[in-house]
Order: structure tokens, then sequence, then C-alpha cells
């Protein structure tokens, strides 16, 4: 179980390249245009690989998983209506980010078909 938690933590690295698709056949405004999109993948990639969306889900699991067990604690607190205001504050952050790059993600790949 360890061993797959690590595997599935593990950056996948993205491989973009389209040079085996360049023939000798293939005129120049083809070439040009693969050469264009080959820099354009391997961009995506490094971008893509600066976002671990895992750690990310990581995180916010453990926090909300914290916040439980705040929420009760502090019932009947001075203290309870500024932690919420700021707990509900981040929440709302993680759940824009997750929306919006779930959006973009099925934008991607309505793009691709």
């Amino acid at each position: 179980m360890t061993e797959m938690l690590v595997a599935q933590r593990q950056p996948t690295k993205l491989e973009f390249d389209l040079t085996g698709m360049i023939v000798e056949e293939t005129d120049d405004k083809l070439k040009d245009l693969l050469s264009t999109q080959e820099a354009n993948f391997k961009a995506l990639g490094r971008a893509m690989s600066k976002v671990d969306i895992e750690v990310l889900k990581e995180n916010w699991e453990a926090g909300d998983k914290l916040h439980w067990q705040l929420e009760t604690t502090l019932k009947g607190s001075s203290l309870k209506t500024n932690y919420e205001s700021r707990f509900e504050d981040l929440e709302q952050k993680y759940d824009n980010l997750r929306r919006l790059l779930n959006r973009k993600n099925w934008s991607n790949i309505h793009n691709q078909r």
C-alpha cells in the first residue's frame, strides 16, 4: 500500500516529442507547425509539472480534518467567529482554484476532441 502511495506521488514526466511525425515528404509549413506545437507542448508540460494537485489536495484534507476538531472545540468561544471567517475565506479560495482547474481541464479535453 505504501509503495502505491509513493508511486502516485511521483511527478509524471510529460513527453511531447513530435519529431517522428516529420518526414522528408512533409512540406515546410507543416514542419514549422509541428515544431511550434512541440515547443508549445513542452512549455505546457513544464507548467503542468509545477502544479502538484495531490499535494494541494492532501494539504487541504489535513486542514479540513483539523477544522472539524477546532469547530467543536471553539464552540462558545469568542475566537470562533474570527476562526470561521478565516477558514471560510481559505475554503472559498481552495474551491475556486479547484473549479478553475477542473474547468480548464475539461476545456482542454473538449478542444482536443
